[in-house]
This record gives structure tokens, sequence and C-alpha cells, in this order.
């Protein structure tokens, strides 16, 4: 069992030709409304690939926190941890797409603000059963920072999705066994500018430095970069595959690496599987709709072993 602690939101798209002016109104198209939020992303994306995720999360007490229930449901996520806020709207995101694919987005955190450490603490025998903690910063950084600690003490190994990236106290890096950012995530957490120029395996060497046990940096079509303390630094390729929609990769990378270390799998196979997973969700639009099964991911790699 893996236990997620992280975000539930619902996103609402629209196209237009252009972004609208102050005070004025166009007509869109192609409107859809998904389930979102990266922790929401990520247990499912567990569930897809045959892990038995138990989520941490908030909802408001509306039609969208109800259909998030439902789908955790059907999903065979274990939503038991997912609390109900009454009198905060469930998490939202507004994105308008212009017709060159640019996007403007605004976001209300909603009840996912609500999310406390007494839900941290009411999922402690789960957690103490758990073989990892996933988490993401898209809560408040102080509930991460809790249950990063809670988690040490335990024993239980906590993996870090440092996205979208918030600046984090030092003391919480040596309670973090492995990090997963992309390179801008990467370079932020070194304090250095997202466009620095310094080589991926100096940039992962800093963030050792800082107390984390194992770096793993997404590439995108590169593929990975893993580091750690004890092993050298080394390089996995992609997946060449046909990308229709980048959206969700790095929530199915960290998904599907936690599922696979959690198989007893070495930390070079584990990024394979993670890389093959990602890849996969490139190739759908959409987010959950892309997350993979796992029999398409091990169809995927078989042909390379």
């Amino acid at each position: 069992m893996i236990t997620v602690i992280g975000s539930y939101a619902t996103g609402m798209t629209m196209f237009t030709q252009r972004f609208p002016l102050s005070g004025e109104t166009l007509i869109g198209h192609g409107f859809s409304a998904g389930y979102g939020g990266k922790g929401s992303n990520q247990a499912v994306g567990m569930a897809r690939l045959g892990e038995q995720p138990y989520f941490v999360a908030c909802v408001g007490d509306d039609s969208f926190g109800r259909d998030a229930l439902s789908m955790y449901e059907n999903e065979k996520v274990n939503a038991s941890g997912v609390r109900v806020c009454a009198g905060l709207p469930t998490g939202v995101g507004f994105i308008i797409v212009d017709e060159r694919g640019n996007n403007v987005i605004t976001l209300d955190p909603g009840a996912n603000s609500c999310l406390s450490k007494a839900d941290v603490d009411a999922a402690d025998d789960i957690l103490a059963q758990s073989k990892f903690l996933v988490m993401q910063l898209e809560i408040p950084p102080q509930i991460m920072v809790y249950a990063a600690q809670l988690a040490h003490s335990k024993g239980i190994p906590v993996i870090l999705n440092p996205a979208p990236y918030q600046a984090l106290p030092k003391e919480v890096w040596a309670n973090v066994n492995i990090v997963t950012p992309n390179e801008t995530e990467a370079r932020l957490i070194v304090n250095r500018k997202p466009d620095d120029t310094i080589t991926t395996e100096a940039l992962a060497e800093e963030i050792l430095a800082l107390g984390v046990k194992n770096v793993v940096i997404t590439l995108g079509e590169k593929g990975a970069y893993v580091d750690s303390a004890d092993v050298k630094g080394f390089f996995v390729s992609a997946f060449h595959i046909n990308a229709v929609d980048t959206t969700g990769a790095g929530d199915t990378f960290t998904a599907a690496l936690a599922v696979a270390l959690s198989e007893g799998v070495g930390m070079a196979d584990a990024v394979q599987f993670a890389n093959a997973s990602a890849s996969l969700t490139c190739t759908v639009k959409g987010v959950v709709p892309a997350l993979p099964y796992r029999v398409q991911v091990d169809e995927l790699i078989q042909p390379q072993k």
C-alpha cells in the first residue's frame, strides 16, 4: 500500500480564438470539465498500475466533490482519507486556450486549503503500514513538512514531487528519500534561476547536498537522470512516442516510480517503468483519461527486455 497526501481540483477548459479584453465577452468552444489535482492524479495513476493507494485530501460539499468521490470508487482508490469540508467549494481551475495554444489559468484551491495536520494524523495507522508516502506541493507546505516528519519517524520513505514549486524549510530535505523534480523545479530547489545553464549532473549533486537521499530529475523526451549519495549518477533513456499532450506526464512518472519501487524493483528499472508510463500518458489528450493501465506499460517495456 502507498499513502498519497495531495490535492483534488476540477479543471474546466474552454478554447477561444484569442483571449478576451477587459470587459469583453467572447464565444468559445470545446468546453470540458475533468478530474484533476496532482495528488489525485497520482493516486488514480497508481491504482491503474496495480497498486492500492490510500488518498488523503479535502473536497467541498458540492457536485464536484461528490463526482470526485464517485471517481475514486470506480478507480479503486481508497478515499477514506478524503474529507468533505462544509462551507468551502471543491478546488477548481479555469483554463482558456487560444488558437495558438497559449493559455491563461486561474485557480481557486477551495477545500484544498483546509487540509490539516489532523487529516494527516487520522491516517497514522494507514501510514504505518505503507511502503511509501507520496506528496506534491499543491497542498499547504506546512502540511507537507509535517507529514514528511511523521513518515520519517515511522521509517516510511517519502517521495516528493516538488510541483508546483514552493520554497520549503531546509530541514525538510533530510526527511525526503526521493525527490522527482523536472529541470526547472530542480534549479529552483537550489535557488538557481529557471534557465540556469548548470549541468544536470551538477544540479543533482547540489540537491543531494541538501540532505535528500535520492534525486530523479525528469528530462522529458531525454528521459531521466538518477543520482544518490551511494551510487554514481546515471541517465535512463525515454521511450520514443508521438506526443499529443504532455499534461500529466510528471504525475504519471511519480506514480509509476512509487509503484515499481513498492514492488521491490531496483531504481534503474523503476525509472524505466516510470518513463514508459509517462510516455504513454503523452499519447492521449487530457490527464485522467491518459493515465495508463499496467498492461499497456508492460507491453511497451517488454520488447526492450
